[in-house]
């Protein structure tokens, strides 16, 4: 099992379901994320025993909640303490215990394309989560805001408006021009 460094987690962790609800865990095809191609499944089944798949070998573990933001696995390569870091319906990722990169887990039945690389994750996790959000355009009334990606950088553009400048200088003329009249008028009047 192979973790990967993913600043895209505490992006989405919002968006996120509880990990103990046993019935998005149980009975399903997880697929290992990794970058080799290797096809690697884990199933938790119901009664705690674990299911690993490799290259269709199969070896048995167990599995079980410690706490409700812990889960323990373990199976022939030993045993590990995974924090929950997201779940949804497709991606499920686990932080080993002490570290900061993040297990990767997909189920394929509900993946709409396949993904062979971390950068192809994150994207997918982003496109998902946050594209909708980081491409709204909020019109404000001296400024445009958009928000603009570049990179993993997330950073607001400030723009004023280019007809910003004409109103204001067809505001001080109509201001000027006013007051022009107000004056004359007034001057008349004491004549």
């Amino acid at each position: 099992m192979k973790a990967y460094f993913s600043t895209i987690i505490p992006k989405i962790q919002q968006f996120s379901k509880k990990l103990n609800t046993e019935a998005l865990l149980q009975n399903k095809k997880w697929h290992i994320f990794n970058e080799e191609g290797k096809d690697l499944i884990y199933i938790f089944r119901s009664n705690n025993e674990l299911l690993v798949s490799e290259e269709g070998k199969v070896t048995k573990g167990k599995w079980e909640f410690v706490t409700d933001d812990t889960i323990m696995i373990d199976y022939s390569e030993g045993s590990y303490l995974f924090n929950p870091a997201f779940m949804d319906d497709v991606v499920l990722s686990l932080k080993l215990e002490g570290k900061t990169d993040y297990v990767f887990m997909l189920d394929r039945v509900k993946l709409e394309k396949k993904i062979g690389s971390i950068g192809e994750l994150n994207s997918y996790l982003e496109e998902r989560y946050l594209v909708e959000k980081s491409n709204e355009k909020v019109v404000n009334e001296k400024y445009d805001y958009q928000k603009v990606n570049i990179g993993k950088l997330e950073e607001t553009v400030k723009e004023p408006n280019s007809s910003d400048y004409d109103l204001n200088f067809f505001a001080f003329l109509l201001t000027s021009l006013a007051f022009a009249i107000i004056l004359v008028y007034i001057v008349s009047y004491f004549e």
